[in-house]
């Protein structure tokens, strides 16, 4: 008797394999404290508004992650710079701490078409790969409450957002 392996039973397979890895390759609350600098760009939006979406942060990272930061985006219709900041949970996997996973807050306030103080937030999740060298790749998505379209005197929306970063982590502490 042949058996017919479907996708969605080696989709099982590989969720409930993943499940027993994050248990046994030590998932928990980040514990290495670190500063951390990046800077990001939106692959998504620089292509489609044809500029640069550009970002900076600097944060601290430990069982929480805070970050602060800008991001300015001259493509868009009136142009646009915000500042922002965001904080929540930072989860790490392996002794080493190599990968992160974080999910938060994020608020700001942004400039555009010469109006200021549009207000910005919503919430943030990411995952971050750290060479040992201290330098790091990663991905970031957004959810985002978008007040700054009242600038152009469109409604105000949420937007998601995603973005590739690449920064370097040194641990203080050392």
């Amino acid at each position: 008797m042949k058996t017919k392996v479907t996708f969605l039973i080696i989709a099982t397979a590989v969720v409930l394999l993943m499940n027993v890895q994050l248990v046994t390759a030590q998932f928990r609350l980040g514990q290495t404290e670190s500063f951390a600098v990046s800077l990001y760009v939106d692959p998504g939006a620089s292509h489609k508004e044809k500029g640069l979406d550009i970002g900076a942060d600097i944060e601290y990272n430990g069982p929480i992650y805070a970050r602060a930061g800008f991001e300015s985006f001259e493509a868009l219709p009136g142009g646009y710079f915000d500042i922002h900041g965001a904080v929540g949970p930072r989860f790490t996997i392996g002794s080493q701490e190599r990968i992160a996973l974080y999910i938060g807050g994020r608020v700001g306030v942004a400039w555009r078409n010469g109006a200021h103080g549009n207000a910005i937030g919503g919430a943030e999740g990411g995952a971050e790969y750290t060479f040992p060298s201290g330098i790091f790749l990663g991905v970031n998505g957004s959810y985002m409450y978008r007040g700054d379209m009242k600038a152009m005197q469109w409604p105000e929306i949420w937007r998601e957002n995603f973005y590739i970063k690449i920064g370097y982590r040194w641990n203080w502490r050392q």
